[in-house]
């Protein structure tokens, strides 16, 4: 009887292990089937970037290994429910006790907060001396560099243990030392301080940006050095469930959702004219409402990142502003249409063309650079664009 107890037992494993093992092989089957007959995504709304495409073989790129390299880019990419299989992963080593997920640290109370790895040297002096050569070659009344500190730099207290992060101070002193000794640049850290001790909201909980109320008050302290004309906003909630870039990429997810702030004067009718060359249309306001229905709520700001744009205003003025920045200026650039006729706003990402064509139709009375810190010390476009000078 005992034999018998035995060989049933072992028939039962055996049927187990076999019933387990057809399971998995279905579930290996129907992901290669979801992901052959489904249709590939070009982009992310997730993580807010272009996806890989499918990858050519090639002789050469079979021998050189490219191809494999960039078929595991394109499967990873694609793989079915990707965007919920990296927030349950992150989010699990997170309650592990994991804080840093692709460069981003959950933070104490938990904000996100992107880490600043050390800057090449090289580039900053090369970034710098652009700077200074493109406002020699032209002639501006006002040369106006804002480097805004994230908030890695601002709110140390808020990295979780041991995280390690390069010092944002330490290479704005460092690009600074390189510019001319005429050049004045406002101390953006310790503008930003007194606004941390007003106790202001100055970054999202889950995005790299500013937000605006920050960028409003940062105005306002800078308004009268620079002759800006401050005007009477109005400021709203558009939005309370805003999920920014850091969220898409730690795939950690905060505990609670952004609120959007927008701040707007009453003005006439045709008040303003915004082009954008991008999108070949132009349109009377500087926020695009539409884009709180989409993925990425931040594009309310002007309707996201494009390689040019340009404003005109009905302000009492003949004064013409020349920006380069990136994306922290998008809310910043609405407070600045009171103090210029006309704005030309520059993203040397995406811009192509020779600089001097952007003086085509005259020369601007001021200049504005404005950057975020990490972007100005990882990126290279404006320099590249500075330099391309064809006076």
């Amino acid at each position: 009887m005992e034999t018998e107890n035995c060989v049933n037992s072992k028939e039962k494993k055996v049927g187990a292990y076999g019933l387990f093992g057809c399971l998995i092989l279905f579930l290996l089957i129907a992901i290669a089937l979801w992901h052959i007959l489904l249709p590939d995504s070009s982009y992310s709304p997730t993580e807010k970037r272009s996806l890989r495409v499918l990858p050519k073989l090639t002789a050469d790129s079979l021998a050189d290994g490219s191809f494999m390299a960039r078929a595991d880019d394109y499967a990873a990419d694609h793989f079915p429910l990707r965007d919920i299989w990296m927030r349950v992963r992150s989010n699990t080593m997170r309650y592990l006790g994991e804080t840093e997920s692709q460069g981003v640290y959950y933070g104490r109370d938990g904000s996100l907060i992107q880490r600043f790895d050390s800057y090449h040297a090289d580039r900053m002096k090369q970034t710098a001396e652009a700077v200074a050569g493109f406002t020699e070659q032209y002639d501006f009344d006002q040369v106006i560099l804002l480097a805004v500190p994230t908030a890695a730099s601002l709110y140390p207290e808020k990295l979780p243990p041991y995280a390690q992060t390069a010092s944002e101070k330490a290479f704005w002193e460092s690009f600074s030392d390189i510019l001319p000794a005429d050049f004045i640049v406002p101390d953006s850290f310790s503008l930003m301080q007194q606004l941390k001790n007003r106790e202001l909201k100055l970054y999202y909980g889950s995005d790299h940006h500013w937000t605006t109320p920050a960028a409003c008050a940062f105005f306002d302290l800078l308004a009268e050095d620079f002759n800006w004309v401050k005007a009477d906003y109005k400021a709203g909630i558009v939005s309370n469930s805003f999920l920014g870039s850091l969220a898409a990429k730690s795939g950690f997810t905060p505990p609670h959702m952004d609120e959007i702030v927008i701040y707007e004067k009453q003005a006439p009718a045709g008040a303003m004219l915004v082009n954008h060359t991008d999108r070949g249309v132009n349109r009377s306001s500087l926020y695009w409402p539409e884009a709180l229905e989409s993925s990425n709520q931040y594009e309310v700001f002007m309707g996201g990142n494009e390689s040019l744009i340009t404003i005109r205003t009905t302000a009492d003025t003949e004064k013409t502003l020349l920006v380069f920045k990136d994306s922290y200026a998008n809310c910043f650039i609405p407070f600045l249409t009171e103090s210029y006729k006309s704005i030309t706003v520059v993203d040397p990402r995406y811009f192509s063309d020779p600089v001097s064509t952007l003086f085509m139709q005259g020369a601007y009375n001021d200049l504005l650079i404005l950057y975020n810190i990490q972007t100005l010390a990882e990126d290279e476009s404006l320099q590249i664009v500075l330099r391309d000078i064809q006076p």
